[in-house]
């Protein structure tokens, strides 16, 4: 979303607190995929018609778990002291950093494998060590030990195995959703405008310290954290009834792939 970009920005450059950063970044985030949205949405997938451009699926299953986390960020961040919101910042967008260069590096090479795996082909000459295509082009050699080996994945050992193990339970359905485009897109959007209209509403009744309860809650009282702890487990259980809906999608756009086509009768 960009919220990694933007905190150190307003922070750094426009010398904003961080309580500020966090909120001014929010609503720039939603300034630009409000645009998005707007230039993608009429937009078809380009090889399938009948589906919209934009994932709703994968939006239904997203957008919920991040209203959850806006709750608890939140509250963490009117909580916690201004220095510790700076160490866990720090840390956090470093990982981050790293991350997202490792993946880039990864695909990067994967890309570079590809390209140079395309350029073998029946009219190929192998030269020495070297292999000229047929449009004079150079390659790695063929040499299977000094080919580039493709990055391995992360570990699934340990705590991140079992919680990546715990979360494909989850999120495997007992058998694959079976729905037609049409169908499947509206309920995705009917979830999505659902579960922000619920958390508008449950927003509303609860209130807080610069918005009052429509029920006269006290803020910071048993109803305004019973009323945020039922928002937060609703929203997880929405992302996890989207999340099992689209893997169940697809595991039958695989099922239909690998299934023979059927032969006409005689």
């Amino acid at each position: 979303g960009g919220g990694g970009i933007f905190v150190p920005v307003l922070a750094l450059a426009l010398k904003f607190p961080p309580q500020a950063c966090v909120g001014v970044s929010q609503s720039l985030i939603f300034g630009a995929s409000l645009g998005a949205f707007i230039v993608n949405a009429p937009s078809r997938h380009p090889t399938n018609s009948e589906r919209p451009l934009i994932d709703l699926g994968l939006a239904a299953f997203l957008a919920p778990t991040e209203m959850a986390g806006a709750q608890v960020g939140m509250l963490l961040n009117h909580a916690v002291p201004t220095p510790i919101i700076l160490l866990v910042m720090t840390v956090l967008l470093s990982l981050i950093t790293f991350t997202t260069l490792q993946k880039g590096l990864s695909q990067l090479e994967s890309e570079r494998r590809t390209k140079i795996s395309s350029y073998r082909g029946p009219d190929a000459v192998e030269r020495g060590r070297l292999i000229v295509s047929d449009d004079g082009s150079i390659e790695s050699p063929r040499n299977p030990s000094s080919r580039v080996q493709p990055p391995s994945g992360p570990s699934t050992t340990g705590l991140y195995g079992a919680l990546v193990s715990a979360l494909a339970w989850l999120l495997t359905p007992a058998v694959p959703a079976i729905a037609k485009t049409s169908s499947s897109t509206i309920v995705e959007i009917a979830l999505l405008i659902g579960t922000w209209i619920g958390l508008m509403v449950l927003l509303l009744i609860r209130g807080g310290k610069s918005m009052k309860s429509l029920l006269a809650f006290e803020p910071c009282g048993q109803e305004y954290w019973a009323i945020t702890i039922v928002a937060v487990i609703s929203l997880i259980g929405i992302s996890v009834l989207a999340g099992r809906r689209l893997v169940g999608k697809e595991e039958e756009h695989v099922h239909l792939a690998d299934s023979p086509e059927l032969e006409p009768a005689d």
